[in-house]
């Protein structure tokens, strides 16, 4: 079955007319990790993630000259007339759960960043989440500071980390997560370096970013964005899986364990509980010969101190996962590959995340640890954002067209439980 996506809508240069899609970064500086050190053969330049603040002015000098986004001042006259998409779907409080989303922003460059009717829309579905990873970003980080500036307000202000311009030729794109700076913090992000380990599978290689809540410190998350390049999309999913995953698992581990050590350095090993010691000392006593386990051993079994070791990854992203980019016997033989990793899908085949008419088509998913679903995972859904427009005085066609401006897919989006 062809793919539902418009022919334009994944469209990466070939060698022949990659000019017209140039993107360049003259003032990205390579890290001091990176100085000195030989030339690899991959194409793909390597340069270190960048982190701003909201309202901080950055200098830049990228070129970007990203395609049409389609459509005319026919569908923006529409759009300005449509309420916004957040009227649809009143945003909620609760100080027990974080949103957390993905999109894809189809095409977000110069052009697109220029139209103040469809920024405005971007933001309003923007900012209905805690975090959000969002993919095709085609900007240098005057344009993504922009973007920031529009989704932010003065109750809920927005920063955001972002990845370099990543890819093989002059296409390039940047993964960017924004975040309620009032509400995270991130304590660490990179993008996947996959030359040497990996063998060079991924078009552009995942961007991981570590974020802590500021209010419930104990509440740590780990996203994993990856946009796989559709004719290689089953081969950097089974990678993104088999390999990525777990290096970042036994990072995350071997993080966990250093942050403890350094924290019983700093405050001493944490005082046993007085309850457990208490029924410890009696355990001893009725079952005996167990009187060598130690009481610090036996409670930090039951309450571990420091970093929490189940602390969630989640792995995110316009994946590709559907469609003719994935077909069945690929898709059977992931959902192997994921079971036998303990993983599942957050967004399952019958989900539609793309604006088009035609078959439901799961291109973007979540990726879940089963072991810490039940614990951390609560709603998981698609936000169709145009359900709003449909109001019977214009045809699902223009409303589709019109929607398509703003981008080709539909945010997926998790509730984060805060409250474990």
């Amino acid at each position: 079955m062809p793919p539902k996506r418009d022919k334009d809508s994944e469209y990466e240069p070939s060698s022949s007319d990659s000019e017209s899609e140039e993107y360049i970064d003259d003032t990205a500086e390579q890290s001091s990790s990176q100085k000195g050190k030989k030339k690899k053969k991959s194409t793909k330049e390597k340069k270190p993630p960048v982190i701003k603040s909201p309202n901080k002015k950055i200098s830049g000098n990228i070129t970007n000259t990203e395609g049409d986004i389609g459509g005319s001042s026919e569908y923006d006259d529409l759009l300005s007339g449509f309420p916004l998409p957040s009227h649809s779907r009143p945003q909620v409080f609760n100080k027990n759960i974080s949103m957390i989303g993905s999109l894809n922003i189809q095409a977000f460059g110069t052009k697109k960043s220029s139209n103040k009717i469809i920024m405005r829309i971007i933001a309003d579905i923007l900012r209905h989440y805690g975090i959000i990873l969002c993919q095709e970003i085609r900007a240098n980080e005057d344009i993504i500071q922009e973007l920031v500036n529009e989704v932010s307000t003065p109750a809920t202000p927005y920063a955001y980390v972002a990845s370099h311009p990543i890819g093989r030729s002059t296409y390039q794109e940047r993964y960017v997560f924004l975040y309620r700076s009032n509400e995270w913090k991130v304590l660490e992000d990179y993008v996947i370096d996959d030359d040497d380990k990996l063998g060079d599978k991924f078009i552009r290689e995942p961007y991981v970013a570590r974020f802590q809540h500021l209010e419930r410190k104990n509440v740590r998350i780990t996203l994993v964005g990856c946009h796989t390049r559709p004719d290689n999309a089953f081969e950097e999913i089974n990678t993104l899986v088999n390999t990525v995953y777990m290096d970042v698992r036994k990072k995350l581990q071997r993080d966990n364990v250093q942050e403890k050590r350094q924290l019983d350095k700093e405050t001493g090993p944490k005082e046993p509980n007085t309850f457990i010691s208490f029924l410890q000392r009696i355990f001893c006593c009725c079952c005996g010969g167990y009187s060598h386990v130690s009481t610090r051993d036996f409670s930090e079994e039951l309450a571990p101190s420091g970093a929490d070791t189940n602390e969630p990854i989640i792995m995110m992203g316009d994946l590709n996962a559907a469609g003719s980019y994935v077909n069945k016997s690929q898709r059977a033989e992931l959902d192997t590959i994921l079971k036998k990793n303990n993983l599942r899908w957050g967004i399952q085949d019958n989900m539609d995340t793309t604006v088009a008419d035609g078959p439901d088509t799961a291109y973007d998913r979540f990726i879940f640890e089963a072991a810490n679903e039940r614990r951390w995972i609560g709603n998981t859904k698609v936000w169709r954002f145009d359900d709003g427009w449909l109001n019977g005085k214009t045809d699902n066609e223009t409303v589709k067209k019109a929607a398509k401006r703003v981008t080709d897919h539909y945010p997926i989006e998790f509730e984060l439980k805060l409250k474990v």
